[in-house]
């Protein structure tokens, strides 16, 4: 097959559009929106380009996970959850395989970790937590709630953005308000 011989990005790529209704839309607009945060940082060419490349395909190991959990409408039951959390261990594994950058590897494996360590999938806090993985949360959090899911409706930017607030422990902070700023500065805030 032609896709196989382009290159492996290719083939990423149609792994990313093909296995996930959301995919290749959610993955197209959280990486362009981490690039901008990456560059509003300071972050060198190099490592925006990591942070990008792993916005891309940080979902890449929902592959992996079973069908039925993956398109289930509703609430996970504690078997489904564990096995839809497992993603990001499944995708690190694949880009490694793949030979990214280590950087890239620890921002698809740290993309749910929580600022407060309530996260997975080792539970790391603050610092511990890659800074493209914590850039990573937020866009990822922010483009989730503003489309709708089988188990709920899309909100808009805004209220959004409150709920990013409402759960600002799972966020850095200094890093959710730079990117409310930007939100403000560099695109149309919904209401």
């Amino acid at each position: 097959m032609d896709l196989f011989q382009r290159s492996p990005l290719a083939f990423l790529d149609f792994l990313v559009e093909h296995f996930d209704p959301h995919g290749e839309a959610h993955a197209t607009s959280v990486s362009s929106q981490a690039v901008l945060l990456a560059r509003s940082v300071g972050m060198s060419a190099d490592d925006i380009e990591r942070v990008e490349l792993a916005a891309k395909y940080h979902d890449l190991g929902k592959i992996v996970v079973p069908e039925s959990i993956r398109r289930n409408p509703g609430i996970y039951t504690p078997f489904e959850r564990h096995a839809m959390q497992k993603h990001s261990e499944y995708g690190a594994q694949m880009v490694q395989l793949l030979n990214f950058h280590p950087q890239v590897v620890a921002i698809v494996l740290g993309h749910h970790e929580n600022y407060d360590g309530s996260g997975y999938p080792a539970m790391l806090r603050r610092e511990q937590i890659p800074i493209g993985a914590r850039i990573l949360r937020i866009v990822d959090s922010l483009d989730a709630l503003t489309h709708s899911r089988g188990y709920r409706a899309a909100c808009s930017q805004r209220k959004a953005l409150e709920k990013l607030h409402e759960r600002s422990s799972h966020y850095d902070s200094e890093l959710l308000n730079l990117f409310e700023e930007l939100m403000k500065t560099s695109w149309i805030v919904q209401p």
